[in-house]
């Protein structure tokens, strides 16, 4: 392939430029993300029923879709919440199923259940979880349009303007609440004419209807009959007729207006609506969040007199991220080609070495595009680490090739020579790289996706450059080469000659002191493992992103007004503050509402404008508001970092404890908690903890008095519906009809009449002869407790436990999940289980593929090597370096005070193929030495003295083309530092390794190895 590419260039030059065009093209083409596809498949089912409690929910509803859909290949998990009014059941499938094939099994499985009571809505199906992180939200207010206006627009305006965006799954609205037509009736005007709420509530369902009455044909029409008995108009509702003489509005106010408040939301002191636009899984968030920017000026033309902003817009982070990585890229690359000039101190072979970069990473783009990858961090960093592995290749044929010009060769013949001596080793080189990323790109589950798109685009990185390097790169050379040095050259070749001589004798004297210098290297490696088991592990580091939230809870029972005057006060606290720049608040968020939880969205001002990082301002702030008075009811208030996979509750820790029975998850629930914050191995060293239960909800529980009841022929369902009529407001009685909508009309007591237990007490209902008759004496009515809401996880009770390992305690998330894995039995009830959720499960996760990876590249890495240098023993002295090797990674890691992360481990995968270079070539020019006559020794100190500038030269180029992630520290480098740092560490080490170490065990393997090749190489007189 060479020689055709140096005999045709401008063959080789057009292949070259169709490799930078669809490079340009592929570019354009690929989708911009933080992380590749890692959303997990998750459909979820919400069913209302106005007026239900969470127990009768969980028996009635969730349960019954549970166990429809439990049956569904490839799920996960299934995970359930039933609260006042709702149940929520999340499926999450496996990440290899498609949603919509998912989406299809659980429509499939819920349309078969059937529910007993016809107040029951039809559950609905979304392609994504209402928990998940917003991609953006807007915030909707007016100072002159009435509250009620403004939710009808919110609702039939704006909501659809944002639904219809490609890629949105949902949008939430916070602080919004539904037109409602609501009927205060009042009980004493309701007695005096002798109407119960039941007879109410059935004279308005059955006069405000309508009714189909079949058809009228004839021989030329044909007519549809309807009895509309609906009301348009608010005086229509008002005239209805509930009694002998008696209009409804003689009884009761009828009040056009909205439902009662369940939910508050508010930009710093204005209230209004909160829009949180969610994506379906897999959907991309930077055109999610672009199609809501060139919606938004038409948004703003259809809503005169309204305010909107966005914020919280979690693409600027990603564009932000992927624009630091790009400059990254750009200055690795020319960080690493000035090395190459300080070493070859030739401006035409650098001028070669450096077209290598641009030709193969637009290659690499145009392959990353073919395979359906995004342009995220994992690529992006991986094509900034694999600058390095392409300037090597290029490094290594271009100093042959000059080393053939100094030889007196021409130009063509030395590009040929140069390329053909050293293609073996540039074969071994690429496979036994390849052999590391392969296996990478056959992982599954969240973790694998991190792995496969960052080792694919390391494969295609090696596959392209190799190409380059036996083709553009000989065939530029034959042209450009300049074998004439400069002045600087000569000026500073005694530099290099004096290099290179102190590296002789620093050799000879390890070749003749081996069993010392093993020792001693074996020492440094025990040393390493020893800090490496002290730094601890976590799934990703923290980085400031100059945002978090504040999660808000106390007791149920306490109104939405006093929580939303509370909340505002702690808002109004943390505004305060110099560094803030401003903030929004939500009571009674998301799909549940519960007015008991509340929080915060906190926008920091940029860096640079504040003196103190978010972490350090989180903890002030936790500390700030649990000192406040308001703080005393208030059962947890955790700041928590926005998340940038899933949603929710942000916390490291994440545990699912469940059971066949309450009983046992709270028994071990109570013990985990003291444990988690009492263990001597613990103490001190855990905060933040918190779980997703609350406290129980205060109710009255009205027992029917049957003896009583059945004296006046009154049974329990009368009793109970005239309770629901008077007291809920939330089922619907009849519908209002308007511009082809319907919204509830609903009948309840006024404010003033539902302040007691005495309001019940003095409810009337009809006996078995009419009369009507106080409630008092039919029902005895005590003070009770019920659940608020009811967790399950996989169809059993549940509770998550959260939490967070304190920083600086020298405990990390991975010595936590060790702790409460490995003492599991001192704390889980018999019959209880534990499931790890959040940084914990792909903590865990990323654990096992590391170690898959590593032993599957280490097996594959041998049977390349053996087969390629036909030989049982020589893969060994390659291989000893690289678990060295991660001697330097540790060492820099503890050095920083970084805890082993899922990034740094990826450095180690990546530092097992770069080591393993430097190594092959000082084989390959040792075994080269031999044939020509010398002896063992002799061979590895010339293969020494002649590799030394190639093995500096590539291992100062790779250092210099990461330095800019290892010491990254803007949007993005809590991704780019651990593994800048685990790779520049390794590098080192690995550097003095192949100079140093290698040729110790080549002397000591290499006659060993010469022995078994006696038993399986052709003997003399064999004919093949």
């Amino acid at each position: 392939m060479y020689k055709f590419a140096i005999t045709r260039p401008i063959t080789t030059l057009m292949f070259a430029l169709a490799i930078i065009f669809f490079g340009i093209m592929g570019l354009k083409k690929i989708p911009t993300a933080l992380f590749p596809d890692i959303d997990f498949p998750i459909i979820m089912v919400s069913t209302s029923y106005p007026g239900a409690s969470a127990d009768v929910i969980e028996s009635k509803v969730t349960d019954k879709i549970e166990e429809a859909v439990m049956g569904i290949d490839g799920i996960k998990k299934v995970t359930s919440n039933s609260a006042r009014n709702i149940s929520l059941v999340i499926i999450e499938f496996q990440l290899e199923k498609p949603i919509d094939e998912a989406l299809n099994d659980v429509i499939n499985k819920v349309s078969s259940v059937s529910f007993d009571d016809p107040n029951i809505n039809q559950p609905s199906m979304d392609k994504f979880d209402t928990n998940g992180q917003a991609i953006i939200s807007l915030f909707v207010s007016s100072d002159k349009i009435p509250i009620p206006n403004l939710m009808k627009h919110s609702e039939n305006i704006i909501k659809p303007m944002l639904q219809k965006i490609y890629g949105v799954g949902g949008v939430q609205l916070n602080g919004y609440r539904e037109r409602q037509i609501r009927i205060y009736a009042d009980p004493t005007l309701m007695n005096k004419y002798g109407i119960t709420y039941a007879d109410l509530w059935n004279t308005l369902g059955s006069e405000n209807l309508e009714v189909d009455g079949g058809r009228i044909v004839n021989g030329q029409k044909d007519f549809s009959i309807l009895t509309d008995a609906n009301s348009y108009k608010i005086d229509q509702v008002a005239n209805i007729r509930v009694a002998s003489n008696v209009k409804l509005s003689d009884i009761a106010v009828i009040e056009d207006g909205i439902e009662e408040d369940t939910t508050y939301a508010a930009f710093g002191d204005k209230p209004g609506v909160i829009f949180e636009v969610q994506k379906i899984s897999g959907a991309n968030e930077v055109d999610i969040a672009d199609g809501v920017y060139k919606e938004l000026p038409l948004i703003k033309a259809a809503s005169p007199g309204y305010e909107i902003k966005p914020f919280l817009d979690t693409t600027e982070y990603i564009r932000s991220s992927i624009k630091d990585i790009e400059f990254d890229l750009m200055l690795g690359g020319i960080l690493a080609v000035s090395v190459v000039f300080l070493f070859l101190r030739n401006f035409t072979i650098t001028i070669v070495s450096a077209i290598s970069i641009p030709i193969s990473v637009m290659g690499t783009f145009a392959l990353v595009q073919m395979m359906g990858y995004s342009l995220n961090m994992l690529t992006m960093v991986a094509l900034t680490l694999s600058i390095g592995i392409i300037i090597d290749d290029a490094i290594v044929v271009i100093e042959n090739i000059h080393k053939k010009l100094e030889a007196g060769m021409t130009k063509r013949e030395a590009a040929y020579e140069g390329v053909r001596e050293i293609g073996f080793a540039i074969i071994a080189i690429s496979a036994m790289l390849l052999s590391v990323f392969i296996p990478v790109g056959n992982m599954t589950g969240i973790v694998g996706r991190f792995f496969q798109s960052f080792g694919v685009t390391v494969a295609l990185a090696i596959a392209i450059s190799y190409v380059v390097v036996i083709t553009i790169i000989p065939m530029v050379s034959s042209l450009i080469v300049n074998p004439k040095q400069s002045r600087f050259y000569h000026w500073s070749e005694p530099f290099f000659k004096g290099m290179e001589n102190v590296y002789m004798k620093i050799l000879q004297k390890v070749l003749n002191n081996k069993i010392i210098i093993i020792v001693l290297v074996f020492a440094v490696f025990f040393g390493s493992i020893f800090v490496a088991g002290k730094l601890g592990t976590d799934f990703m580091l923290k980085e400031d992103r100059g945002q978090f939230y504040v999660w808000i809870q106390t007791k149920p029972g306490i109104s939405i007004y006093d929580m939303q005057r509370r909340t505002v006060d702690f808002q109004k606290e943390i505004q305060k503050r110099p560094d803030v720049d401003f903030t929004t608040i939500q009571v009674g968020y998301g799909k549940i509402q519960s007015v008991f939880k509340s929080k915060i969205y906190v926008k920091l001002k940029p860096e640079k404008e504040r003196k103190k990082g978010q972490f350090e301002i989180m903890d002030e702030v936790r500390k700030t508001l649990n000192a406040m008075p308001e703080a005393k009811v208030m059962t947890s208030i955790i700041p928590s970092e926005v998340p940038l996979i899933g949603g929710g509750d942000n916390s490291s820790f994440q545990a699912y404890i469940f059971a066949p029975t309450e009983k046992l998850v709270d028994e071990s629930v109570a013990k985990l908690r003291d444990f988690l914050l009492n263990s001597p191995e613990l103490k001190g060293k855990f905060g933040n903890y918190h779980t997703s239960t609350s406290d129980m909800q205060p109710q009255y529980q009205l027992t029917v008095l049957r003896q009583n009841a059945n004296k006046y022929g009154i049974t329990a369902q009368d009793i109970g519906k005239v309770v629901n009529a008077a007291f809920s407001g939330e089922n619907q009685a009849a519908y209002f009809k308007e511009n082809g909508k319907e919204y509830y009309i609903t009948i309840r007591v006024p404010d003033n009449k539902r302040v007691s237990v005495e309001d019940i007490k003095r409810l009337q209902i009809k006996n078995k002869d009419g009369k009507l008759m106080f409630l008092d004496g039919l029902v005895d009515i005590k003070e009770d407790l019920t659940p608020s809401n009811i967790t399950r996880y996989d169809r059993q009770r549940s509770v998550t436990v959260y939490g967070d390992p304190i920083k600086g305690s020298g405990v990390s998330l991975g010595d936590v999940l060790k702790l409460v894995t490995s003492k599991s039995s001192e704390w889980l009830s018999p019959g209880a289980s534990i499931a790890f959720g959040g940084d914990a499960d792909n903590l865990a996760e990323t654990g096992q593929a590391f170690g898959v990876a590593v032993a599957t590249a280490f097996i594959l890495i041998y049977l390349i090597l053996a087969a390629l240098y036909e030989s049982l023993l020589e893969p060994l002295i390659i291989m000893i370096t690289m678990p060295l090797s991660f001697s330097g990674a540790f060492f820099a890691l503890g050095l920083v005070g970084q805890p082993l992360s899922m990034f740094s481990m990826m450095g180690l995968i990546l530092l097992i193929g770069m080591v393993g270079k430097n190594a092959t070539l000082l084989i390959d020019v040792a075994n080269e030495k031999r044939k020509e006559g010398n002896n063992v020794y002799q061979a590895i100190i010339l293969a020494g003295e002649s590799r030394l500038r190639p093995i500096l030269m590539t291992t100062i180029a790779m250092v210099c083309g990461m330095l800019p992630l290892a010491i990254a520290t803007g949007d993005g480098s809590a991704m780019k530092s651990p593994i800048g740092i685990a790779m520049t560490g390794g590098l080192i080490v690995s550097m003095l390794l192949s100079l140093l170490i290698v040729p110790v065990f080549y002397c000591l393997l290499a006659p060993l190895d010469d022995r078994i090749k006696k038993f399986y190489k052709p003997k003399e007189g064999d004919k093949f």
